[in-house]
């Protein structure tokens, strides 16, 4: 093995020297990730040298040291660097006032940013994987390239010609146009930063400088050795056309089967090739291969195939290559291909906050949130570092992605449409030109129908409404919800987030409440809470506050689309009904759904030097301390008043802050077992007794109802009941006995209770189903 192993290194090195020897001579230097990179156990670089010049690249300090990968761009040696802190440094040997020329070879992983820079220049990708040259730090005259390489291997050659001040762009071989730029003058170099930050996501493997504007044949020698030694696909001498293929790092949706189908059609336009071929890989291994003679007619050949993938943590490449006798040429090469669910995430701030280094292979997206150019369509892996404009799709998004990942084994695509600060009104849709980028709903449309995606989303989450007022939010949010089913026909749930108190306008408690009660007038609408996420700022959550908002979603999502059947709790608390107990009004009953909450009231405690009780915080017809005892009875609250009361409506939580003080409330909470907090409400109506649902879904012909003296027995058959209680009612209308019911045998002992006539009323899920006045105790 150590014999094979030296025998590999001396072809590596021999191949290395032949390659080095062609390279046009003269150069400031050349740095080659195969040849002297000074590296630890680790492969943590420290110096990478060209044994040439001998000068080199740096980085002493290990947290900001990149990695050395042996089978790095097309398996050949690189330099990895996070895109979050790690560089190098160099001698200020860049080219000042004069012509220069800079090759380098590199493969970003996402949208990111400098590839060789300085204090005032870069060659950089800008947020993008687009070539730019920035000089003097002059960032309105930088040079673009016209061609973007996405996330593939790629050669950037950039010449500056000095007297004229312009740069000159190939990428892979092609002329990617010219433009102007003001002159250099920052001899300083680092390697993966601009001014020792703003670093690189992605592998660099050669970096050649020269300072002087090589030849046309000086570069295309450049061009053929490198596009040849990685395999990088260089200009087409011919005309061909793809109508559909697969993208580096595409997320293909799966159907019902488990299977995803890629296309790949076009057609070629020169006869001097004739014959085309297409290979598909899994994880390297060959699934398809396949030739076809080209056929011209009117000069023109078409192909298409059309082939079926796995769904499940799987990489597929696909190359398609032209032949001509013993010439071939790399037509396409796409590979991270991957067969997966799609879900959309929008709304505001709140749905695309990041600061996660949180991050998964197989989480991908399309695009950038909310990009209004349609250049901006390369698939990339997901972020969740930034809060928007790149590939970012939020810290709970992520997370929430690698959940499903983790425990479903099934790749993640998250289109995040979200952007801070913005109203609901902002986010509808431009009946007119729905689908162009220039709003945030055309945005998100534009690229989920340039990814073909728009009828492949399952799920949509809505997390807005801080920049808003109840004033027509419902009329707007059915508005929104109306063209969600227009363009995306195949989602079959919408999650509302509801928005946390204390945020935004100052008064969104008619906002909250809307989006309580959303359920009841859209069948497919799921709310989740967010009292009691931890790390709220008054507005905004830490990382681990939109982690923890992920997993209650978590089980909702494997609820509705993996087939979970959940073995407790999922939902949150939610109030269905509030009603007096008595015909003195002195005692109000809160009932909770969905079934077996199992409600957990909070005791009194201390929160920034605040004595706080959380009794305190139900307001009779907008007056708060007028609750001096809370019961838990199951999923009900009692609430005990300090005097019979007129008030006709009750709320839960203030709007901002803990009473008479400027601090922002933070808890407690109402909770389940779960730890889940009750939505707030806000001036619900008190009832006077408990009140028939006519949609109730329990039917009479499920039960058995009797009664004796000292007994009642419900027998209940044929169904289940969710949040079934039995309430015993005197003749003074007060609630004497209230008992949980269950499917099967019932007995409820009245034994002890006082000599009377009484009422039995049976309610599911917050709904009278049946009512009884015949119970007599004597």
């Amino acid at each position: 093995m150590i014999q094979k192993a030296n025998i590999i290194l001396l072809i590596s090195v021999i191949y290395n020297t032949l390659i080095y020897s062609q390279i046009p001579q003269n150069f400031v230097f050349h740095l080659d990730a195969a040849i002297q990179v000074q590296k630890d156990s680790a492969n943590a670089v420290r110096l990478w040298t060209d044994p040439k010049t001998s000068i080199a690249a740096s980085q002493i300090q290990s947290n900001l040291q990149a990695k050395w990968i042996e089978n790095g761009i097309n398996n050949l040696p690189s330099v990895r660097f996070d895109g979050v802190q790690t560089y190098m440094n160099m001698p200020s040997v860049f080219p000042v006032d004069k012509d220069y020329t800079l090759a380098v070879v590199c493969q970003a992983f996402a949208s990111t940013s400098n590839i060789v820079g300085g204090t005032s220049r870069t060659l950089w990708m800008a947020g993008t994987t687009t070539p730019v040259v920035l000089h003097n730090g002059d960032f309105n005259n930088q040079a673009v390239s016209k061609i973007d390489p996405g996330t593939e291997a790629t050669l950037i050659i950039a010449q500056y010609r000095n007297s004229t001040q312009q740069v000159c762009f190939y990428v892979n071989g092609q002329f990617a146009d010219s433009a102007f730029c003001p002159k250099n003058m920052d001899p300083t170099i680092y390697i993966s930063a601009y001014q020792g930050g703003y670093v690189f996501n992605g592998d660099i493997s050669e970096i050649l400088l020269y300072d002087r504007y090589v030849s046309s044949t000086d570069r295309k020698q450049i061009e053929t050795l490198f596009t040849q030694k990685y395999r990088i696909i260089q200009a087409r001498d011919f005309d061909s056309t793809f109508t559909e293929a697969p993208r580096t790092n595409q997320l293909y949706p799966r159907n019902k089967q488990n299977i995803c189908e890629i296309p790949l059609s076009g057609h070629i336009t020169e006869g001097k090739w004739d014959s085309i071929s297409v290979l598909v890989a899994k994880e390297k291994a060959i699934l398809h291969s396949e030739g076809k003679k080209l056929v011209f007619v009117s000069g023109k050949a078409s192909f298409e195939w059309l082939f079926p993938i796995e769904a499940g943590l799987l990489n597929y490449s696909v190359e398609v290559k032209a032949y001509s006798g013993t010439k071939d040429t790399i037509l396409l090469k796409s590979e991270k291909l991957a067969c997966g669910d799609v879900f959309i995430i929008t709304g505001q701030s709140n749905s695309i906050f990041g600061g996660s280094t949180e991050t998964d292979p197989f989480c991908r997206t399309f695009g950038k949130n909310y990009s209004t150019t349609v250049k901006d369509t390369l698939w990339t892996t997901a972020s969740a570092a930034g809060s928007g404009g790149g590939p970012d799709v939020g810290a709970w998004g992520m997370h929430l992605a690698k959940l499903l990942i983790q425990k479903y084994q099934v790749p993640i695509c998250i289109m995040n449409g979200g952007v801070g600060g913005t109203s609901i009104q902002q986010h509808q849709r431009n009946d007119l030109l729905p689908d162009q980028p220039s709003n945030i709903y055309g945005s998100l449309l534009y690229r989920m129908k340039k990814s073909k995606l728009a009828n492949a989303a399952k799920g949509i989450f809505w997390y807005q409404g801080e920049s808003n007022t109840g004033n027509l939010y419902f009329e707007n949010f059915k508005a929104l919800y109306e063209d969600w089913k227009l363009d995306y026909p195949n989602v079959e749930q919408v999650y509302v987030v509801q928005i946390h108190h204390g945020c935004g306008t100052g008064d969104n408690s008619s906002v909250r409440e809307i989006q309580r009660q959303l359920p009841k007038q859209f069948g497919n609408v799921k709310i989740m809470s967010t009292n009691g996420l931890p790390g709220h700022d008054g507005c905004h959550y830490t990382v681990g506050g939109y982690q923890k908002l992920a997993e209650w979603l978590f089980p909702l999502v494997e609820r509705d689309y993996y087939g979970a059947i959940p073995t407790d709790v999922i939902d949150p608390p939610n109030l269905y009904q509030a009603y007096y107990t008595n015909v003195q009004k002195n005692e109000i009953d809160l009932i909770f759904g969905p079934s077996h909450q199992n409600l957990l009231f909070p005791n009194d405690t201390i929160i920034q030097n605040i004595n706080v009780r959380l009794k305190d915080y139900f307001a009779l017809d907008g007056q708060f301390v007028q609750v001096p005892s809370v019961k838990v009875i199951g999923d009900t609250l009692r609430l005990g008043l300090a005097s019979p009361s007129t008030a006709t409506k009750i709320t839960y939580l203030p709007e901002i802050y803990y009473l008479n003080t400027n601090q922002i409330y933070q808890g407690p909470y109402i909770t389940n077992s779960k730890g889940l907090g009750a939505f707030s409400f806000y001036n619900v109506p008190i009832q006077n007794q408990i009140i028939l649902d006519s949609k109730a879904h329990f039917h009479e012909n499920c039960f058995k109802l009797s009664y004796s003296t000292n007994q009642i027995l419900l027998d209940i058959q044929d169904y289940s009941p969710e949040n079934m209680y039995l309430h015993l009612i005197n003749a003074q209308s007060q609630t004497v006995l209230r008992e949980r019911v269950y499917l099967g045998n019932n007995v409820i002992d009245t034994e002890q209770l006082p000599t009377g006539i009484y009422s039995i009323v049976i309610y599911d899920k917050g709904a009278v189903v049946k009512t009884e006045k015949k119970f007599v105790v004597d």
